[in-house]
């Protein structure tokens, strides 16, 4: 299915032969200019004066988009779209929003996570979405002109990891075997992977370590009430705190490089989300430290 371009779309050259471009804007996890393939049958747009690489696939409705500030992707086919914000003086982790089936965040990584406004990043989205330097097809993107598709705001953890030692063994749930096992005495890294959305509590935490029967744990969770009383009782320490940065989205605007750059959103009171969510998630740790030693 040819999908047809909106009036501004990047004009793209197509090559008999596949070949590869670089930017250095464009870098890897080390900071070095990452090779961007150009396949047979790929378009490519690659400026240095307006710092912009995009690439298109008309036939399928494919794009994607890298500049300086973010790395747009539509995929029709799929159907899949994504905002990722990017900053390539300090590569690494950095939020995105998807639409899918629905609309999803990412939010942390490991060691690294942010916290923000779930209904700014959906409208920087749709600003983006609206721009044909980084969305050049005219076909509709699903669920992004729905009124019900706006997000609701969310509290974030605070606390991304950390480290914890117990001194004796801890209750935990193998993914993999699909059993309850016992973690073995120990120094571990912890990770949050799952918390209450309405708080910003932790629910499950998430550890590899050895079981207590001589066997690996791969990926093993541990109930928040149950690592909780551990430190209540004394049994377990927990220090070296990664903690999520806030993150503003409406300060990245879609560049026009050439051509319009349309402007199209429903108003939304993102200055007020977005300060609630710093205000809410900034007392996360602070509660949890309360409720821990029971000072409420």
């Amino acid at each position: 299915m040819a999908h047809r371009l909106r009036q501004g779309a990047p004009k793209v050259d197509f090559y008999g032969t596949p070949r590869t471009v670089s930017a250095e804007w464009v870098v890897d996890s080390q900071g070095v200019p990452s090779k961007i393939n150009v396949p047979v049958g790929t378009g490519v747009m690659h400026s240095d004066e307006f710092r912009i690489v995009h690439l298109r696939k008309d036939s399928g409705g494919w794009s994607r988009t890298y500049t300086p500030e973010v790395i747009v992707t539509i995929d029709h086919g799929e159907p899949f779209f994504e905002l990722e914000f990017y900053n390539p003086r300090q590569p690494g982790f950095m939020p995105s929003i998807t639409i899918g089936d629905y609309i999803s965040f990412r939010a942390d990584n490991g060691q690294e996570g942010y916290t923000f406004s779930n209904r700014a990043m959906f409208e920087t989205l749709r600003a983006f979405m609206a721009s044909p330097v980084y969305n050049p097809f005219e076909t509709p993107v699903p669920l992004i002109d729905r009124a019900d598709s706006c997000p609701k705001e969310d509290a974030y953890c605070e606390i991304v990891s950390f480290r914890f030692q117990n001194d004796r063994p801890l209750p935990v749930w193998d993914r993999h075997d699909k059993e309850d096992v016992l973690l073995v005495p120990g120094v571990y890294d912890g990770r949050i992977p799952s918390w209450n959305r309405e708080t910003g509590d932790p629910e499950t935490l998430y550890v590899r370590g050895d079981n207590t029967n001589g066997g690996w744990i791969a990926e093993g969770h541990i109930k928040w009430p149950v690592f909780a009383n551990e430190i209540r009782l004394g049994h377990l320490r927990w220090e070296g705190f990664a903690k999520r940065a806030p993150f503003d989205p409406l300060q990245y605007k879609p560049r026009a490089y050439h051509g319009p750059v349309a402007e199209r959103g429903v108003p939304v009171d993102t200055e007020y989300g977005t300060h609630r969510s710093e205000m809410r998630t900034e007392s996360v740790f602070s509660s949890i430290m309360r409720k821990l030693t029971g000072k409420q």
